[in-house]
Parts: C-alpha cells; structure tokens; sequence
C-alpha cells in the first residue's frame, strides 16, 4: 500500500467504480443521507467539547490528539448543515457534489467530493481534489482492516509524523472514523516531506 503523497499526486484522483465495477445505491435521497449525518456529527461535538476542554493546556497526549482529530472530522460533517451551500453544490449537469473540506492550515485544503447523479440516488464517482501539502492519502484499500477506505494522513506534528489519519468509506459514504492503533498508522508508511513541492 503506498501512499500518494501531495496535493499534484492526489488531485483529481477519480476513484471511479468505488473499489470495484458497481456503484452505490442510496435507500434515501443522498440530501437526507448527509443532512443526517451532519446531525450527528453536532451532537458528537457536543459530547466531544467538555473532553477537549479538560486536556486545552495539556502536553499533546495521545488521547488529545485523537480528540481533537475527532473534532476536525465531526466539524466537517457538521458543514453540511450549517455551510450547506459551501459543501454541497448542484452543477449544470445536475450532479450533486457532497465534499468534505478539512483546513491544512499553510499546507492548502483537503477536499474529498462524493459524485451523485440528478436525482441523488447513485453515487457515481469519489475524487479527492486537493490535499494539503504535507498531508498524505493512500490508494484505495480493499485489505482488512480498512477494506473499501482511503486514508488520510494528517502530517502536521514537528517531527513530520501524522498527528492522526482519517478512514473515508469508498462503499458506504458518508462513513468515516479516526484510526485508532498506532500500528496502523505505521502501516501508511508516509514519509516525512523533506522538499516544499508537492
């Protein structure tokens, strides 16, 4: 599993046919599926904010991190009700385009846009349009145990290493989890970037 590295390895990387020939079906318009999602991640955020405020002051513990990685996921979903029109857009095909935007701070944007067609009843395609220059996303993964997921790699610590890396499901949008074990997070591999280039 090697990483693609950078915003130039990563943008437009069109993860067509969702880890296999077929597309995803939706039970429900996919409106409905991210607006309730969007509710969830506020109601996370609610339950996340008293943890984050007892660690603010703390050394970066373990724990902290993974909280705030949390925090920054759940935030982007949470978008999806608050900045609608930012995060969900109809072009002049009539597609529908979800995203989930994370902020990299200096390094740029991560921008994963989930594709559905006019009436938001098929997901058609995954691109992840920008990534932030330190960070780092691997090919999709069809491996336990992250079968049918990207990973994101959050490269923003001093050393280089990934503060935390992020799952996005490829077959069941808008899934995603903060992965917990450390050995996964080795198991990325992603470099520490030595060069300002992408």
């Amino acid at each position: 599993m090697r990483p693609l590295i950078g915003a130039a390895a990563a943008v437009f990387l069109n993860l067509l046919a969702i880890a296999g020939t077929g597309h995803v079906e939706a039970q429900v318009g996919a409106s409905h599926l991210w607006k309730a999602r969007a509710f969830q991640a506020e109601d996370h955020l609610k339950t996340l904010t008293p943890e984050l405020d007892a660690i603010r002051g703390e050394r970066a513990s373990p724990r902290a991190e993974e909280l705030k990685c949390e925090a920054m996921l759940e935030g982007a979903f949470a978008l999806h009700r608050t900045r609608e029109h930012r995060v969900h857009q109809v072009l002049k095909s009539g597609l529908h385009v979800f995203k989930i935007v994370l902020d990299g701070g200096k390094g740029g944007v991560f921008d994963l846009s989930y594709f559905y067609d006019a009436d938001e009843s098929r997901l058609i395609s995954i691109q992840v349009l920008s990534v932030p220059q330190a960070w780092g996303v691997t090919r999709p993964i069809d491996d336990a145990p992250h079968p049918g997921a990207i990973l994101v790699a959050v490269n923003d610590r001093p050393d280089g290493g990934p503060r935390c890396v992020l799952g996005f499901s490829l077959k069941e949008p808008p899934f995603a989890y903060v992965v917990r074990s450390p050995r996964e997070k080795l198991v990325l591999g992603v470099p520490r970037r030595e060069t300002g280039r992408s």
